[in-house]
């Protein structure tokens, strides 16, 4: 595929733009959505890529069937790599052509808001494309935020911190209790609760947080209060030392999520011979149907 170079620099794009949340909706590792392939039908000169969908800055993009897209006649002398991207603008899977050459480069993603899914490696004299000259290139996004278990749920939002205390870490970069109840706060949240943009649904908050434990078989509890008043907690259920747990609370009045005052966020642990640690916390907002 090329030199190992031009290989990189658009994988590494590609996984920049998902850690901005801008990639293909992956619900595992091994998905296919959107991935390219041979032509099912018989190979020849075009690659089909599956349906699938992508998120770009907040927006889905849905491939409901297979898209075949052809492939330009190979060069009679040079080798070239073609890239191929889920095209924002045009809002469907597209090639771009490389340029032939004894050592073919990867062209560049020309817009920003383009999603690299796949390399296509075409020989000179090439007459068919198999899945050997395919390289999957897609970097994956959780379907709406954070945390997948609200799958079917419509991000809108995430809240961080704008003010961190730092705890009992001497870098500040966590917190952490062998306490049996909730002392102090980890991180403080002033919240403002954002717009709603999606009608007939209601707005819901999800705590969640970066925790891990010191024993598999303790437990820690990570919860919110506002002004001093509880709002919502989650309990662990992970085996794992470190892992993102999170709640659902209701926004609105009274005591549940809402503009104004402080969030404080706070952490214990089941048994006092067990450390937890809580290494980020933040609120994400979704639009809820049911």
């Amino acid at each position: 595929m090329g030199d190992n170079q031009t290989f990189f620099n658009v994988r590494f794009q590609s996984l920049a733009k998902a850690t901005l949340g801008n990639g293909v909706i992956l619900l595992t590792v091994a998905s296919g959505s959107l991935k390219a392939s041979q032509r099912a039908a018989g190979a020849n000169m075009s690659v089909d890529v599956a349906a699938g969908v992508v998120r770009i800055n907040g927006t889905r993009y849905t491939e409901a069937g297979v898209t075949n897209l052809i492939v330009s006649a190979a060069d009679v002398t040079n080798p070239r790599i073609d890239l191929i991207v889920y095209d924002q603008s045009a809002g469907n899977p597209a090639i771009v052509a490389g340029t032939p050459s004894v050592y073919p480069q990867v062209p560049d993603v020309t817009d920003d808001l383009d999603i690299p899914l796949a390399l296509v490696y075409v020989a000179a004299n090439e007459t068919e494309i198999t899945d050997a000259e395919i390289t999957d290139i897609r970097s994956g996004v959780k379907p709406d935020g954070k945390v997948p278990d609200f799958a079917t749920q419509e991000f809108i939002a995430t809240w961080r911190y704008p003010k961190r205390i730092t705890g009992d870490g001497a870098e500040g970069s966590y917190f952490g209790t062998t306490s049996l109840s909730y002392v102090g706060s980890c991180f403080v949240l002033e919240m403002t609760l954002p717009t709603n943009p999606i009608s007939g649904t209601t707005m819901v908050a999800r705590l969640c947080a970066v925790v891990s434990i010191s024993d598999a078989t303790g437990a820690v509890t990570v919860g919110v209060n506002r002004n001093g008043t509880m709002v919502g907690e989650t309990t662990s259920q992970s085996i794992y030392p470190i892992f993102v747990m999170s709640t659902e609370l209701s926004t609105g009045p009274g005591n549940n999520i809402q503009t104004g005052g402080f969030y404080n966020i706070v952490i214990k642990t089941a048994n006092t011979l067990h450390t937890a640690k809580l290494f980020d916390a933040w609120i994400e907002f979704y639009a809820k149907t049911a």
